[in-house]
């Protein structure tokens, strides 16, 4: 972060790398300031959020909602009279649609590592308290680690997943889901944007009103 001459922008794709790059300035006001003079590219209004929060400037992108478009929309806006080279927190496991399409497109990036994800401790615990009193209708995963965790131990807890309506945030996960059930018995709705109001039609288009 404090080579901020090199960049011309920075791409957050999650909050987890709004979070990292807080811990990293944390104190540095300075180089805050640098960067709020950037292009901060972001993936999803909550992401946006954060971003304009830690750097009180606007970022730009949200509304484009998935890593794909976000991609479309940077090939269209950096100004290619200028050299330019973007910085890329992400996590260790991440869409490789965004970083593909910039490469194709000639744009430079640096991707940086920021987070890893790890099962919790607690979720096979918390999974069987919660069963005992309710079976859930629907079940939302926000990412492909989120699945993988809750599958593996689905069978143990007693969670039927062929009886819940599984709503997918963007097309990672939903991939995933399709690839680890291979699209047997399981109801899967994509969700395109990771908004309320998107899972709440996703939702609805499945299930009905609610």
């Amino acid at each position: 972060m404090k080579n901020w001459t090199k960049y011309y922008g920075i791409i957050f794709t999650s909050k987890r790398a709004v979070d990292a790059v807080q811990f990293v300035l944390k104190d540095e006001q300075n180089l805050i300031e640098q960067w709020k003079k950037k292009k901060l590219y972001c993936e999803g209004p909550a992401t946006a959020k954060l971003v304009n929060e830690l750097f009180c400037a606007q970022s730009v992108g949200s509304e484009t909602g998935t890593a794909e478009k976000l991609a479309e929309f940077i090939v269209k806006d950096v100004n290619r009279d200028e050299k330019f080279c973007l910085l890329f927190p992400c996590a260790e496991m991440r869409n490789d649609k965004l970083p593909e399409r910039l490469t194709q497109a000639n744009i430079a990036f640096d991707e940086l590592t920021v987070y890893g994800t790890t099962i919790s401790a607690s979720l096979e615990s918390e999974l069987k308290d919660y069963l005992v009193e309710k079976k859930p209708d629907v079940l939302g995963f926000f990412s492909p680690s989120g699945f993988n965790n809750v599958y593996e131990i689905s069978k143990k807890v007693g969670l039927d997943l062929e009886n819940c309506c599984i709503v997918s945030i963007g097309d990672t996960t939903s991939k995933r889901v399709r690839c680890i059930t291979n699209d047997k018995t399981i109801k899967e709705e994509r969700c395109l944007k990771p908004t309320p109001v998107d899972f709440y039609e996703t939702v609805k288009k499945m299930c009905g009103p609610v």
